[in-house]
């Protein structure tokens, strides 16, 4: 074995603490008083003129101040290394508030792409489902008719994913009403317990008195039943979930642990499993969109990704403690309302038999404007077709004839359609309107749009004529 050259050996520095200092300063001083007295006496020659008193006078003077010397260093190293510990705690806030920054930002990137994408899809969906219903009715054989609705299964489980996709993206359209969670758990309780199978069992201990929360409810029970899935998955041997509600105020120093959550009045959803935990690598991607750790054609990886989608267009946070073999816990922060409110009930509208009347249809989307106005016409009513806002208003300006409803998008690029209405309006006042979307957007604001008098892409024809048929019922006025 080689040795260093003596030049390249490490040698251990002593650290220089408060005691070294003084002690240092103790035995210069020593060492000063004694070669100090040497010299006067035999400047001076006189035994008398350095008395032994004044000598012990000058130690205890050296002591004294050593020991003063030893405080203020104690002290001002105290300093030091708690603005050390301060400064690397802070350094460590700040790369955790980064790396949280980064996610955020990656999420929301990913979240655009995928609601744009939903979006378009929607649309297309809209088309095949439309010319799906009306091939049903054309068709009289029966093999034809079984392929037109397998084409239509495929269509309804792709409405289904791009859903998933707008709850993720945060651009889902939201029936929001005040509710209590506690009520919604306990309506999905024997569908949540049919998801987990007989190997796990589900456990719920909920607040009594647990606040209300701004929320629309169907999307309440679908984090429940995605949580459900994930828990059932993580326990394939079998075991325990917990659904735990409480209220809670969350202080700014909670806040600070968890993404997004401002403090304030919550009331928490959790979801606790006895599984086998998330691995420490995979637990920052978690939540991306169609990341999964199954085999594949065993799941999407859209189903803890739709959940931090639809928290987060709530106005929550989410967040998750899990090591492996120790289960996984997920909390969910809504924000605590004091709105009661019942729940809003639809009126009971005949679907059966045949519509009438003259609808303006406005969409930009030409194979969109297509489909549904072939659908008018076969459910009875009479369409005119305007591929812009411009040529609608020009339209409704122009047509001679009655115009009974407005049925047009709720967001196209020259205007939105409360935008639109609000103009064909000034020319035909006791004008209905419905919405069509698949996408909600900033440019309308929540609660501009009454949830009965929207239909959402991608809608099969019996939605289109409920739709239509509230809105001809309506006093005009409230439309």
């Amino acid at each position: 074995m080689k040795h260093a050259p003596a030049n390249q050996v490490r040698r251990s520095k002593i650290p220089l603490t408060p005691t070294h200092i003084a002690l240092l300063y103790v035995f210069i001083s020593l060492i000063w008083i004694v070669v100090s007295s040497e010299l006067l006496l035999h400047e001076f020659q006189h035994p008398v003129t350095i008395t032994t008193l004044e000598i012990l006078k000058g130690i205890t003077f050296v002591l004294a101040t050593g020991g003063l010397i030893f405080v203020i260093c104690k002290r001002a190293l105290e300093r030091i290394l708690r603005e050390e510990a301060l400064l690397r705690e802070s350094e460590s806030e700040r790369h955790a508030l980064q790396a949280q920054l980064l996610q955020a930002q990656k999420l929301e990137g990913i979240g655009r792409l995928a609601g744009g994408v939903a979006h378009d899809f929607n649309n297309i969906l809209t088309v095949i489902l439309s010319s799906c219903h009306l091939l049903q009715s054309d068709l009289e054989s029966k093999p034809g008719r079984a392929r037109v609705q397998m084409i239509e299964s495929a269509a309804e489980r792709a409405a289904s994913l791009t859903r998933q996709l707008l709850a993720f993206s945060r651009h889902q359209v939201l029936e929001v009403r005040s509710l209590n969670i506690n009520d919604v758990i306990h309506e999905t309780a024997r569908l949540l317990e049919r998801l987990l199978g007989e190997d796990v069992k589900l456990v719920l201990t909920l607040e009594p008195a647990l606040g209300n929360v701004l929320a629309d409810p169907s999307q309440v029970a679908q984090i429940l039943m995605n949580l459900a899935v994930n828990a059932r998955d993580a326990m394939p041997k079998g075991g325990t979930l917990e659904i735990h509600t409480e209220n809670l105020e969350a202080d700014g120093e909670l806040a600070t642990k968890v993404p997004n959550l401002k403090p304030g009045r919550k009331v928490i959803l959790s979801a606790r499993d006895t599984g086998e935990g998330i691995p420490q690598e995979i637990q920052d991607k978690i939540f991306d969109p169609f990341f999964t750790t199954k085999q594949p054609g065993k799941g999407t990886g859209l189903g803890l990704s739709t959940v931090h989608g639809i928290v987060e267009q709530s106005g929550g946070a989410v967040d998750f403690r899990s090591a492996p073999g120790l289960g996984t816990t997920f909390r969910i922060y809504l924000p605590r309302t004091d709105v009661v409110a019942p729940a809003p009930k639809l009126e009971a509208v005949p679907v059966d038999g045949q519509g009438s009347g003259t609808i303006l249809v406005v969409d930009d989307d030409e194979m969109v404007l297509a489909a549904v106005s072939a659908q008018l016409r076969e459910l009875g009513y009479n369409p005119l077709v305007a591929h812009s806002p411009a040529s609608a208003i020009e339209l409704s300006r122009s047509s001679e004839n009655r115009i009974d409803l407005l049925l047009t998008d709720l967001v196209m690029p020259e205007m939105t359609g409360p935008e639109l209405r609000r103009q064909i309006e000034t020319v035909r006042p006791l004008i209905r309107t419905v919405y069509m979307t698949g996408y909600a957007s900033d440019r309308v604001p929540a609660g501009e749009i009454d949830p009965k008098l929207l239909v959402r892409k991608p809608f099969a024809a019996s939605q289109l004529h409920a739709s239509l048929r509230r809105a001809l019922q309506q006093n005009p006025a409230s439309s």
